[in-house]
């Protein structure tokens, strides 16, 4: 517990041993995946559910946390894990190499999980992901495009029925309606894209993540001042 003495003379250790104590899923292991992952860690949550069935490539590097030379051709899965390992030795993670859909969703044991995130950018497989969340009644988030954004200010957590802009957040967005499921907040930008090409940069997209850290966490010491 040595190395996380600051967090808890910040928090306190009731609220420290409530995160350590708790299970999060991150579905996704991209840009907003790995940091989410990466600072959760860092802050003191020690069981995590990890699912993403891509390898790790050199297009990577400029935003993905566990990507680096060292671990070039590795299952992303498998990295990450590494990763956070070398944090906190006591880590446990349930890994699973898989593409989520409808069917694959099954697969994932969701046994203790008390939050998901959902950093994939599959319509189909977020969906797949808010349904199996709602019906566990695990609480979410997800995350919508930070491709092609480069202002942070514009980056904000709001349910998604109150999204714009956000080419990704409005398809998702009805998607969601069509289902009738309510309460589904996210993560999105109200940066108008760039261009139409995938370009990405790394301190928005960690930032964007560290956003996604901060309401998991408030969350789960219940302290969410503002609805989503």
């Amino acid at each position: 517990m040595e190395q996380f003495k600051r967090l808890i003379s910040l928090i306190g250790l009731d609220n420290y041993n409530k995160l350590a104590n708790s299970k999060i899923a991150i579905f996704g292991l991209g840009g907003i995946g790995s940091n989410v992952l990466s600072s959760l860690v860092r802050s003191g949550i020690d069981s995590f559910v990890l699912v993403d069935y891509d390898l790790v490539e050199t297009s990577n590097f400029n935003r993905q946390k566990q990507a680096n030379y060292s671990t070039l051709g590795l299952k992303k899965t498998i990295a990450s894990y590494h990763l956070a390992k070398k944090v906190n030795n006591n880590i446990s993670c349930k890994l699973y190499d898989l593409k989520i859909d409808h069917k694959t969703i099954d697969k994932v044991d969701f046994k203790d999980v008390c939050y998901i995130v959902d950093a994939v950018d599959d319509l189909d497989a977020k969906i797949a992901i808010l349904k199996k969340a709602k019906e566990l009644n695990i609480p979410l988030i997800s995350s919508m495009g930070v491709a092609n954004k480069v202002n942070i200010k514009d980056l904000k957590i709001a349910d998604v029925s109150k999204t714009d802009t956000c080419p990704l957040a409005r398809k998702y967005r009805k998607m969601v309606r069509d289902l009738g499921i309510k309460d589904v907040p996210v993560l999105y930008s109200k940066e108008e894209p760039l261009n139409k090409d995938m370009g990405t940069i790394d301190y928005l997209v960690t930032a964007a993540a560290l956003l996604i850290t901060e309401y998991v966490i408030k969350d789960l010491l219940e302290d969410n001042n503002e609805a989503a």
